[in-house]
Protein backbone atom coordinates (compact mmCIF):
# COMPACT_ATOMS: atom_id res chain seq x y z
CA UNK A 1 0.00 0.00 0.00
CA UNK A 2 1.72 3.33 -0.99
CA UNK A 3 0.42 4.59 2.09
CA UNK A 4 2.81 2.68 3.97
CA UNK A 5 5.77 4.17 2.10
CA UNK A 6 8.41 5.72 4.46
CA UNK A 7 11.31 6.64 1.97
CA UNK A 8 12.63 10.20 2.79
CA UNK A 9 10.93 13.12 1.18
CA UNK A 10 13.03 14.90 -1.95
CA UNK A 11 13.68 18.33 -1.02
CA UNK A 12 13.19 19.42 -4.21
CA UNK A 13 9.20 18.24 -4.24
CA UNK A 14 8.26 20.42 -1.34
CA UNK A 15 7.68 23.01 -3.48
CA UNK A 16 5.28 20.96 -6.21
CA UNK A 17 4.02 18.70 -3.43
CA UNK A 18 0.51 18.42 -5.14
CA UNK A 19 1.58 18.04 -8.48
CA UNK A 20 3.73 15.49 -7.02
CA UNK A 21 0.49 13.90 -5.71
CA UNK A 22 -1.44 14.65 -8.79
CA UNK A 23 0.85 12.20 -10.71
CA UNK A 24 0.65 9.34 -8.03
CA UNK A 25 -1.27 6.52 -10.18
CA UNK A 26 -5.13 7.05 -8.96
CA UNK A 27 -5.09 10.48 -7.41
CA UNK A 28 -6.58 12.67 -10.77
CA UNK A 29 -8.49 9.66 -12.10
CA UNK A 30 -10.48 10.23 -8.50
CA UNK A 31 -10.18 14.03 -7.54
CA UNK A 32 -11.65 15.07 -10.99
CA UNK A 33 -14.89 13.20 -10.75
CA UNK A 34 -15.19 13.71 -7.04
CA UNK A 35 -15.09 17.40 -7.93
CA UNK A 36 -17.85 16.94 -10.61
CA UNK A 37 -19.98 14.61 -7.92
CA UNK A 38 -19.74 17.23 -5.80
CA UNK A 39 -21.07 20.47 -7.79
CA UNK A 40 -24.39 20.37 -5.92
CA UNK A 41 -22.88 20.96 -2.42
CA UNK A 42 -22.67 24.58 -3.70
CA UNK A 43 -25.72 24.63 -5.42
CA UNK A 44 -28.02 22.77 -5.24
CA UNK A 45 -29.61 24.52 -2.06
CA UNK A 46 -30.18 27.83 -3.45
CA UNK A 47 -31.68 25.93 -7.04
CA UNK A 48 -33.93 23.90 -4.81
CA UNK A 49 -35.23 27.18 -3.27
CA UNK A 50 -35.64 29.01 -6.59
CA UNK A 51 -37.18 26.49 -8.06
CA UNK A 52 -39.86 26.56 -4.83
CA UNK A 53 -40.32 29.86 -4.82
CA UNK A 54 -41.17 30.01 -8.43
CA UNK A 55 -43.89 27.30 -8.19
CA UNK A 56 -45.10 28.93 -4.59
CA UNK A 57 -43.93 32.24 -4.46
CA UNK A 58 -43.39 31.97 -1.14
CA UNK A 59 -39.95 32.50 0.58
CA UNK A 60 -40.57 30.46 4.04
CA UNK A 61 -42.06 27.98 1.99
CA UNK A 62 -38.41 27.62 -0.42
CA UNK A 63 -36.47 28.12 3.23
CA UNK A 64 -38.45 25.22 4.68
CA UNK A 65 -37.34 23.19 1.14
CA UNK A 66 -33.71 24.23 1.48
CA UNK A 67 -33.74 23.07 5.16
CA UNK A 68 -35.27 19.99 4.89
CA UNK A 69 -32.37 19.43 2.07
CA UNK A 70 -30.01 20.39 4.50
CA UNK A 71 -31.33 18.29 7.57
CA UNK A 72 -31.64 15.42 5.07
CA UNK A 73 -27.98 15.47 4.29
CA UNK A 74 -26.90 15.80 8.30
CA UNK A 75 -29.05 12.99 9.02
CA UNK A 76 -27.75 10.70 6.42
CA UNK A 77 -24.07 11.15 6.24
CA UNK A 78 -23.16 9.20 8.94
CA UNK A 79 -25.02 6.21 8.45
CA UNK A 80 -23.98 6.55 4.54
CA UNK A 81 -20.05 7.07 5.76
CA UNK A 82 -20.94 3.82 8.09
CA UNK A 83 -22.01 1.96 4.96
CA UNK A 84 -19.09 2.94 2.97
CA UNK A 85 -16.76 1.39 5.05
CA UNK A 86 -18.62 -1.91 5.30
CA UNK A 87 -19.81 -2.27 2.25
CA UNK A 88 -16.96 -0.36 0.53
CA UNK A 89 -17.58 2.24 -2.15
CA UNK A 90 -17.30 0.32 -5.45
CA UNK A 91 -20.99 -0.76 -4.39
CA UNK A 92 -22.43 1.91 -2.36
CA UNK A 93 -21.88 5.46 -4.13
CA UNK A 94 -23.17 4.15 -7.40
CA UNK A 95 -26.47 3.42 -6.13
CA UNK A 96 -26.89 6.46 -3.74
CA UNK A 97 -25.81 8.69 -6.88
CA UNK A 98 -28.65 7.11 -8.69
CA UNK A 99 -30.91 7.46 -5.99
CA UNK A 100 -30.07 10.98 -5.63
CA UNK A 101 -30.22 12.16 -9.07
CA UNK A 102 -33.53 10.49 -9.46
CA UNK A 103 -34.96 12.30 -7.04
CA UNK A 104 -33.68 15.46 -7.80
CA UNK A 105 -35.10 15.36 -11.36
CA UNK A 106 -38.64 14.37 -9.74
CA UNK A 107 -38.04 17.14 -7.82
CA UNK A 108 -37.45 19.66 -11.38
CA UNK A 109 -40.86 18.10 -13.53
CA UNK A 110 -43.28 17.69 -10.50
CA UNK A 111 -42.75 20.53 -9.42
CA UNK A 112 -45.46 22.25 -11.21
CA UNK A 113 -47.86 20.05 -10.54
CA UNK A 114 -46.97 18.87 -6.92
CA UNK A 115 -47.71 20.82 -3.88
CA UNK A 116 -45.87 22.21 -1.48
CA UNK A 117 -45.94 19.37 1.38
CA UNK A 118 -44.67 16.76 -1.49
CA UNK A 119 -41.81 19.48 -2.75
CA UNK A 120 -40.31 19.86 1.10
CA UNK A 121 -40.84 15.94 0.79
CA UNK A 122 -38.44 15.36 -2.08
CA UNK A 123 -36.03 17.80 -0.72
CA UNK A 124 -35.28 15.78 2.21
CA UNK A 125 -35.43 12.62 0.06
CA UNK A 126 -32.74 14.85 -2.07
CA UNK A 127 -30.67 15.24 1.05
CA UNK A 128 -31.12 11.30 2.53
CA UNK A 129 -30.17 9.87 -0.64
CA UNK A 130 -27.11 12.46 -1.33
CA UNK A 131 -23.68 10.44 -1.88
CA UNK A 132 -20.89 10.71 0.49
CA UNK A 133 -18.40 11.66 -2.12
CA UNK A 134 -16.07 13.76 0.07
CA UNK A 135 -15.67 11.31 2.85
CA UNK A 136 -15.10 8.66 0.60
CA UNK A 137 -12.26 10.49 -1.01
CA UNK A 138 -10.98 11.50 1.92
CA UNK A 139 -10.85 7.98 3.05
CA UNK A 140 -9.10 7.20 0.06
CA UNK A 141 -6.12 9.49 0.54
CA UNK A 142 -3.83 7.54 2.80
CA UNK A 143 -3.94 4.75 0.21
CA UNK A 144 -2.70 6.60 -2.77
CA UNK A 145 -0.24 8.44 -1.30
CA UNK A 146 2.90 7.81 0.78
CA UNK A 147 2.45 8.09 4.75
CA UNK A 148 4.59 11.73 4.55
CA UNK A 149 2.27 13.01 2.07
CA UNK A 150 -0.74 12.68 3.59
CA UNK A 151 -1.54 16.07 5.32
CA UNK A 152 -0.68 17.10 1.93
CA UNK A 153 -2.82 15.47 0.31
CA UNK A 154 -5.72 16.55 2.93
CA UNK A 155 -4.79 20.17 1.74
CA UNK A 156 -4.86 19.53 -2.07
CA UNK A 157 -8.51 18.35 -1.54
CA UNK A 158 -9.69 20.79 0.53
CA UNK A 159 -7.93 24.03 -2.11
CA UNK A 160 -9.42 22.07 -4.89
CA UNK A 161 -12.91 22.09 -3.23
CA UNK A 162 -12.75 25.93 -3.41
CA UNK A 163 -12.85 25.51 -7.36
CA UNK A 164 -16.45 24.16 -6.65
CA UNK A 165 -17.49 26.80 -4.62
CA UNK A 166 -16.08 29.79 -7.47
CA UNK A 167 -17.21 27.86 -10.17
CA UNK A 168 -20.42 26.50 -8.71
CA UNK A 169 -22.15 29.93 -8.20
CA UNK A 170 -21.36 31.05 -11.93
CA UNK A 171 -22.76 28.05 -13.27
CA UNK A 172 -25.95 28.82 -11.17
CA UNK A 173 -26.25 31.95 -12.52
CA UNK A 174 -25.79 30.77 -16.34
CA UNK A 175 -28.82 28.00 -16.02
CA UNK A 176 -30.98 30.43 -14.29
CA UNK A 177 -30.41 33.12 -17.32
CA UNK A 178 -31.64 30.37 -19.59
CA UNK A 179 -34.90 31.22 -17.68
CA UNK A 180 -35.94 27.68 -16.20
CA UNK A 181 -35.51 27.07 -12.85
CA UNK A 182 -35.53 23.51 -13.05
CA UNK A 183 -32.16 23.30 -15.28
CA UNK A 184 -30.07 23.80 -12.30
CA UNK A 185 -31.58 20.42 -10.31
CA UNK A 186 -31.23 18.48 -13.69
CA UNK A 187 -27.41 19.87 -14.04
CA UNK A 188 -27.16 18.80 -10.50
CA UNK A 189 -28.52 15.27 -11.07
CA UNK A 190 -26.40 14.79 -14.13
CA UNK A 191 -23.00 15.94 -12.59
CA UNK A 192 -23.57 13.71 -9.53
CA UNK A 193 -24.54 10.55 -11.36
CA UNK A 194 -21.71 11.37 -14.11
CA UNK A 195 -18.95 12.23 -11.55
CA UNK A 196 -19.73 9.55 -9.06
CA UNK A 197 -19.19 6.74 -12.23
CA UNK A 198 -16.08 7.88 -13.24
CA UNK A 199 -15.04 7.72 -9.62
CA UNK A 200 -16.33 4.35 -8.97
CA UNK A 201 -14.69 2.80 -11.91
CA UNK A 202 -11.42 4.70 -11.39
CA UNK A 203 -11.28 2.40 -7.94
CA UNK A 204 -10.45 0.06 -9.68
CA UNK A 205 -7.10 0.85 -10.07
CA UNK A 206 -6.84 1.23 -6.60
CA UNK A 207 -5.60 -1.81 -4.17
CA UNK A 208 -7.70 -2.45 -1.21
CA UNK A 209 -10.46 -0.06 -2.13
CA UNK A 210 -12.18 -1.82 1.00
CA UNK A 211 -11.70 -2.58 4.58
CA UNK A 212 -12.74 -5.27 6.37
CA UNK A 213 -14.88 -3.20 9.03
CA UNK A 214 -17.70 -5.94 10.38
CA UNK A 215 -16.11 -5.34 13.67
CA UNK A 216 -15.61 -1.68 13.72
CA UNK A 217 -16.81 0.41 16.13
CA UNK A 218 -17.90 3.61 15.86
CA UNK A 219 -15.51 6.83 15.53
CA UNK A 220 -17.40 8.64 18.29
CA UNK A 221 -16.25 6.52 20.80
CA UNK A 222 -12.60 7.65 20.03
CA UNK A 223 -11.82 10.80 22.56
CA UNK A 224 -9.47 12.57 20.36
CA UNK A 225 -12.00 12.33 16.72
CA UNK A 226 -14.49 13.68 20.14
CA UNK A 227 -12.55 16.66 20.75
CA UNK A 228 -11.58 17.15 16.54
CA UNK A 229 -15.70 18.03 16.56
CA UNK A 230 -15.87 20.84 18.85
CA UNK A 231 -13.83 23.19 16.65
CA UNK A 232 -15.44 21.77 13.88
CA UNK A 233 -18.57 22.77 14.94
CA UNK A 234 -17.75 26.15 16.35
CA UNK A 235 -16.14 26.67 13.07
CA UNK A 236 -19.85 25.59 11.39
CA UNK A 237 -22.17 27.85 13.39
CA UNK A 238 -19.33 31.00 13.13
CA UNK A 239 -19.80 29.95 8.87
CA UNK A 240 -23.80 30.23 9.81
CA UNK A 241 -23.57 33.99 11.23
CA UNK A 242 -20.69 34.69 8.45
CA UNK A 243 -23.50 34.19 5.64
CA UNK A 244 -26.37 36.22 7.41
CA UNK A 245 -23.95 38.89 7.79
CA UNK A 246 -22.30 38.87 4.18
CA UNK A 247 -26.17 39.70 3.13
CA UNK A 248 -26.66 42.51 6.13
CA UNK A 249 -23.80 44.16 5.43
CA UNK A 250 -24.16 43.96 2.19
CA UNK A 251 -27.91 45.32 2.13
CA UNK A 252 -26.54 47.75 4.18
CA UNK A 253 -23.74 49.02 1.95
CA UNK A 254 -24.75 49.10 -1.79
CA UNK A 255 -26.93 46.55 -2.15
CA UNK A 256 -27.14 42.30 -1.50
CA UNK A 257 -25.45 41.60 -4.88
CA UNK A 258 -22.27 42.46 -3.33
CA UNK A 259 -22.88 39.08 -1.46
CA UNK A 260 -21.53 36.94 -4.30
CA UNK A 261 -18.77 39.62 -5.18
CA UNK A 262 -17.27 39.40 -1.23
CA UNK A 263 -17.60 35.54 -1.63
CA UNK A 264 -15.87 35.48 -4.61
CA UNK A 265 -12.92 37.05 -3.34
CA UNK A 266 -12.79 35.08 -0.50
CA UNK A 267 -12.99 31.36 -2.05
CA UNK A 268 -10.21 32.94 -4.05
CA UNK A 269 -8.31 33.86 -1.38
CA UNK A 270 -8.76 30.45 0.26
CA UNK A 271 -7.85 28.52 -3.12
CA UNK A 272 -4.31 30.82 -3.11
CA UNK A 273 -3.85 30.01 0.96
CA UNK A 274 -3.86 26.35 0.02
CA UNK A 275 -1.58 26.22 -2.94
CA UNK A 276 0.48 28.10 -0.01
CA UNK A 277 -0.19 25.77 2.50
CA UNK A 278 1.10 23.10 0.33
CA UNK A 279 4.68 24.52 -0.84
CA UNK A 280 5.74 23.54 3.14
CA UNK A 281 6.51 21.06 4.44
CA UNK A 282 5.57 21.18 8.14
CA UNK A 283 6.71 20.38 11.44
CA UNK A 284 4.55 21.34 13.18
CA UNK A 285 2.12 18.86 14.28
CA UNK A 286 -1.10 18.54 11.78
CA UNK A 287 -3.24 19.46 15.26
CA UNK A 288 -1.61 22.11 16.11
CA UNK A 289 -1.47 24.01 12.65
CA UNK A 290 -5.80 23.08 12.31
CA UNK A 291 -5.99 25.02 15.71
CA UNK A 292 -3.79 28.00 14.81
CA UNK A 293 -5.60 28.35 11.29
CA UNK A 294 -8.72 28.28 13.00
CA UNK A 295 -7.43 30.90 15.28
CA UNK A 296 -6.85 33.11 12.33
CA UNK A 297 -9.93 32.57 10.89
CA UNK A 298 -11.15 33.45 14.31
CA UNK A 299 -9.22 36.66 14.52
CA UNK A 300 -9.88 37.90 10.96
CA UNK A 301 -13.70 37.40 11.54
CA UNK A 302 -13.89 39.79 14.22
CA UNK A 303 -11.90 41.94 12.25
CA UNK A 304 -14.50 42.33 9.46
CA UNK A 305 -16.51 44.45 12.70
CA UNK A 306 -14.34 47.04 11.94
CA UNK A 307 -15.07 47.63 8.26
CA UNK A 308 -16.45 50.59 7.32
CA UNK A 309 -17.45 50.11 3.40
CA UNK A 310 -17.50 47.46 1.11
CA UNK A 311 -14.23 47.79 -0.45
CA UNK A 312 -12.80 47.51 2.94
CA UNK A 313 -14.32 44.78 3.52
CA UNK A 314 -13.13 42.99 -0.14
CA UNK A 315 -10.17 43.54 1.31
CA UNK A 316 -10.75 41.74 4.51
CA UNK A 317 -11.88 39.13 2.56
CA UNK A 318 -8.24 37.97 1.58
CA UNK A 319 -6.71 37.22 5.24
CA UNK A 320 -10.23 35.43 6.14
CA UNK A 321 -9.74 33.25 3.11
CA UNK A 322 -5.97 32.42 3.35
CA UNK A 323 -6.26 30.24 6.02
CA UNK A 324 -9.40 28.54 5.19
CA UNK A 325 -8.21 25.67 2.65
CA UNK A 326 -4.99 24.95 5.59
CA UNK A 327 -7.68 24.60 8.23
CA UNK A 328 -9.85 22.41 6.52
CA UNK A 329 -7.12 20.24 5.39
CA UNK A 330 -5.72 20.05 8.72
CA UNK A 331 -8.64 19.15 10.17
CA UNK A 332 -8.92 16.24 7.46
CA UNK A 333 -5.75 15.05 8.22
CA UNK A 334 -6.38 15.01 12.17
CA UNK A 335 -9.38 13.04 11.64
CA UNK A 336 -7.85 10.85 9.60
CA UNK A 337 -4.74 10.32 12.34
CA UNK A 338 -7.57 9.91 15.01
CA UNK A 339 -9.84 7.54 13.55
CA UNK A 340 -8.61 3.99 11.96
CA UNK A 341 -8.90 3.01 8.42
CA UNK A 342 -11.58 0.78 9.24
CA UNK A 343 -14.01 3.49 10.13
CA UNK A 344 -12.38 6.63 8.47
CA UNK A 345 -15.19 7.06 5.89
CA UNK A 346 -17.99 7.33 8.72
CA UNK A 347 -15.66 9.70 10.31
CA UNK A 348 -15.49 12.21 7.91
CA UNK A 349 -19.12 12.14 7.29
CA UNK A 350 -19.61 12.76 10.90
CA UNK A 351 -16.92 15.42 10.59
CA UNK A 352 -19.75 16.49 7.70
CA UNK A 353 -22.45 16.34 9.72
CA UNK A 354 -21.54 18.32 12.55
CA UNK A 355 -20.42 21.22 10.42
CA UNK A 356 -23.70 21.45 8.60
CA UNK A 357 -25.62 21.36 11.93
CA UNK A 358 -23.78 23.93 13.43
CA UNK A 359 -24.02 25.77 10.07
CA UNK A 360 -27.81 25.44 10.29
CA UNK A 361 -27.55 26.34 13.97
CA UNK A 362 -25.31 29.28 13.89
CA UNK A 363 -27.51 30.58 10.95
CA UNK A 364 -30.62 30.53 13.42
CA UNK A 365 -28.96 32.39 16.07
CA UNK A 366 -26.99 34.78 14.06
CA UNK A 367 -30.74 35.82 12.73
CA UNK A 368 -31.36 36.78 15.93
CA UNK A 369 -28.36 39.06 17.06
CA UNK A 370 -28.40 40.76 13.52
CA UNK A 371 -31.70 41.39 13.52
CA UNK A 372 -31.55 42.92 16.95
CA UNK A 373 -27.86 44.67 16.56
CA UNK A 374 -26.73 44.46 13.14
CA UNK A 375 -23.76 42.52 11.06
CA UNK A 376 -20.95 43.50 12.98
CA UNK A 377 -22.63 42.10 16.60
CA UNK A 378 -22.99 38.87 14.17
CA UNK A 379 -19.10 39.13 13.07
CA UNK A 380 -17.99 39.74 16.46
CA UNK A 381 -20.19 36.82 17.72
CA UNK A 382 -18.83 34.78 14.75
CA UNK A 383 -15.21 35.42 15.46
CA UNK A 384 -15.60 34.64 19.35
CA UNK A 385 -17.23 31.09 18.35
CA UNK A 386 -14.50 30.29 16.09
CA UNK A 387 -11.68 31.17 18.41
CA UNK A 388 -13.39 29.60 21.03
CA UNK A 389 -12.79 26.28 19.10
CA UNK A 390 -9.38 26.55 18.87
CA UNK A 391 -8.95 27.80 22.33
CA UNK A 392 -11.07 24.21 23.63
CA UNK A 393 -8.61 22.22 20.45
CA UNK A 394 -5.37 23.66 22.26
CA UNK A 395 -6.62 22.39 25.49
CA UNK A 396 -7.89 19.17 24.40
CA UNK A 397 -5.46 18.27 21.17
CA UNK A 398 -1.93 17.20 21.35
CA UNK A 399 -0.90 20.19 19.44
CA UNK A 400 2.29 20.25 21.16
CA UNK A 401 3.17 16.78 19.89
CA UNK A 402 6.19 18.24 18.09
CA UNK A 403 7.59 19.90 21.46
CA UNK A 404 6.93 16.23 23.24
CA UNK A 405 8.90 14.59 20.84
CA UNK A 406 11.91 17.16 21.26
CA UNK A 407 11.80 16.59 24.80
CA UNK A 408 11.79 12.50 24.95
CA UNK A 409 14.00 12.73 22.38
CA UNK A 410 16.54 15.10 24.31
CA UNK A 411 16.17 13.00 27.23
CA UNK A 412 16.44 10.19 25.56
CA UNK A 413 19.93 11.66 24.02
CA UNK A 414 21.46 12.26 27.82
CA UNK A 415 20.69 8.90 28.92
CA UNK A 416 22.97 7.60 26.04
CA UNK A 417 25.45 9.87 26.78
CA UNK A 418 25.37 8.77 30.21
CA UNK A 419 25.78 5.25 29.52
CA UNK A 420 28.59 5.94 26.74
CA UNK A 421 30.59 7.82 29.61
CA UNK A 422 29.84 4.81 31.92
CA UNK A 423 31.71 2.41 29.70
CA UNK A 424 34.13 4.47 28.94
CA UNK A 425 35.19 4.75 32.19
CA UNK A 426 34.80 1.36 32.77
CA UNK A 427 37.14 0.54 29.98
CA UNK A 428 40.05 3.58 31.30
CA UNK A 429 39.54 1.37 34.67
CA UNK A 430 40.86 -1.85 33.28
CA UNK A 431 43.12 0.04 31.33
CA UNK A 432 46.99 -0.34 32.69
CA UNK A 433 47.22 3.42 31.44
CA UNK A 434 44.52 4.64 33.43
CA UNK A 435 47.15 6.01 36.45
CA UNK A 436 48.20 8.26 33.94
CA UNK A 437 44.73 9.67 33.59
CA UNK A 438 43.88 10.87 36.89
CA UNK A 439 44.68 14.49 36.63
CA UNK A 440 42.91 14.66 32.90
CA UNK A 441 39.25 16.13 32.59
CA UNK A 442 37.99 12.43 31.52
CA UNK A 443 39.14 11.33 34.08
CA UNK A 444 37.12 14.11 36.30
CA UNK A 445 34.08 12.84 34.31
CA UNK A 446 34.50 9.51 35.63
CA UNK A 447 34.93 10.30 39.04
CA UNK A 448 31.25 12.74 38.37
CA UNK A 449 29.29 9.66 37.08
Amino acid sequence: MLGDATKARDPTLTELQYLHILRRPGTARLLLPALAARIPDSIAATAITVLVHSVTGSYPLAGLAAGGFGIGTAISAPLTGRALDRLGQRRMLPALAAAFAAVLVALALTSAHAGAGALGALAVAAGLCRPPTDAALRAMWPRLVRRDEVAAAYALDSTAQELIWISGPLLLAALLATGSPRFPLLACAAATAAGTAMYSMALRGVPSARDTADGAVSPLRNGRFRALLVPAACYGAAGGMLNLGFVAFAAAHGGVAWVGVLVAIWSAASLAGGLSYGTRNWRAAVEGRAVVCLALVGATLALLAAAPNLAVMAVLMIPLGLPLSPWLGALSASVQRAVPAVGSAEGFAWTFAVIKVSMAAGSACGGIIIQAAGARAGFLVAGGLALAGAGLGALWLPVRGAAKITVTTLLGRVHAARRATLTACSARRRSPHSSRMGSSPSAARCRAT
